[in-house]
């Protein structure tokens, strides 16, 4: 038994086995070969025509800022509403009577007008708008998020490499590392297709990547504080503060809340209770329905895939229905009100 114990003991202070660090950045290399090159080509080669939407071409799509309206332009509308005559709170009147799909809660509206302050030519709020010169500020912004999220990846994998006595120092193969795993996040199409529907969940992944990295180097407080952030775009995020509860985290615990809290409280005073109060509607409505087209890679998304298969009328897969979330009847959206297709 004692020999079970300390052979139990090697294996959790050495995950990657008997792996040296040149050994590994070749698997890791390899790996990056047959995922992101061989994998992508038979998805193209395999898709029926029209529908070879490879990670490869949101990659391209990405690098050269073909970026959509997604999520700013259901925000846009929605500050549109606030800003004039108010008969209905705001979800009653933008999601469920006009039929957009603003789907997060107002204190989301912050991302949005901070970057109005540059000016509303130069923000992307609808698909058609055209740029001279400089790239729009949402794609700025994305680009830095997207190299902030592999910098923090590349970052977890180093710290794991040499916390397990695999790595270390800084050599040319961590170099290599660093620039396959930068390889890997501009080919994950989450984090692409985020960038090229124009969404909001970019920034959401991006936060989450440096909150995971500030924890495990031990920086609890400003991890709480990031992961505070995201529940202002996200609320299903603050079941966080209840998992660092249960891990007895306190100071991330107190960070995310007191974050949160602060956000909320300002997203009240600016946009008003009501329609905080409103919200709940649409995450009502939400929870008993789902995105079942195919860029939506959630567990959500997948689901309804395969609860199409029974009933493949009520689910939009390929093609994109901007005013209809599936669901047990098969209800639409109001649409009297219809611009862009989100």
């Amino acid at each position: 038994m004692k020999a079970d114990r300390n052979s139990v003991g090697a294996i959790a202070e050495r995950p990657f086995g008997s792996l040296s660090a040149r050994a590994f950045t070749l698997w890791l290399a390899l790996f990056f070969l047959v995922d992101v090159v061989l994998v992508n080509a038979l998805g193209w080669w395999l898709s029926p025509g029209g529908l070879a939407d490879t990670a490869l071409q949101q990659s391209w799509d990405t690098l050269r800022g073909v970026g959509g309206d997604d999520s700013w332009g259901p925000m846009a509308a929605a500050l549109d509403y606030l800003k004039g005559p108010q008969e209905k709170p705001l979800y009653s009147a933008i999601f469920f009577d006009q039929g957009i799909k603003f789907q997060y809660p107002p204190s989301a509206l912050f991302a949005l007008e901070g970057m109005l302050l540059f000016g509303k030519e130069h923000v992307r709020t609808f698909d058609e708008m055209v740029f001279a010169g400089w790239p729009p500020v949402n794609d700025l912004i994305g680009w830095a998020l997207l190299l902030l999220t592999a910098v923090s990846a590349a970052s977890l994998v180093e710290i794991g490499l040499r916390r397990s006595g695999v790595a270390r120092g800084f050599d040319v193969y961590a170099l290599l590392r660093g620039l396959l795993v930068c390889g890997f996040t501009l080919s994950f199409y989450p984090a692409v297709k985020a960038f090229t529907l124009g969404q909001i969940q970019l920034w959401i992944n991006s936060l989450f990547a440096l909150a995971t990295l500030l924890f495990l180097m031990g920086q609890r407080t400003a991890s709480g504080g990031l992961v505070g952030l995201v529940c202002l775009m996200k609320p299903h995020y603050g079941l966080f503060a209840l998992w660092g509860v249960l891990n007895r985290e306190w100071r991330f615990t107190l960070a995310c809340v007191l974050v949160g809290a602060a956000g909320l409280f300002f997203s009240v005073w600016a946009y008003g209770w009501v329609n905080h109060v409103d919200y709940l509607r649409v995450l009502s409505f939400m929870s008993e329905r789902g995105e079942s087209y195919y860029a939506n890679q959630s567990i959500n998304g997948l689901l309804n895939r395969v609860a199409s298969l029974a009933a493949p009328d009520q689910y939009a897969n390929v093609n994109f229905d901007a005013f209809r979330f599936p669901d047990r009847k098969s209800t639409r959206l109001n649409s009297s009100h219809r611009t862009g297709s989100r």
